[in-house]
């Protein structure tokens, strides 16, 4: 086989091994589904990245607030003037 076939064909298997992404081993309860829901609340490393994402984005939409907010001031001027 081509070395893309298999390498098409491992990516494809690998959905097929969910042991092998086990991440957290031994580290409380990691088999059950309460557990991995609650998980990135609860690890600081999770936590540490919802915070920086939450951060990025609130500079970001700070720009776009303000175009927003422009657009929505010109259109409210074209409705008023249109009456």
């Amino acid at each position: 086989m081509q070395r893309t076939t298999v390498r098409a064909v491992a990516l494809l298997a690998l959905p097929l091994l969910p042991s092998l992404a086990v991440a957290h081993v031994g580290a409380g309860s990691t088999m059950d589904f309460a557990a991995g829901l609650a998980h990135p609340l609860y690890g600081a490393d999770h936590l540490l990245a919802m915070v920086a994402v939450g951060a990025w984005l609130a500079a970001r939409s700070v720009r776009f607030a303000r175009v927003a907010g422009g657009v929505i001031a010109v259109a409210g001027a074209m409705l008023l003037a249109a009456r």
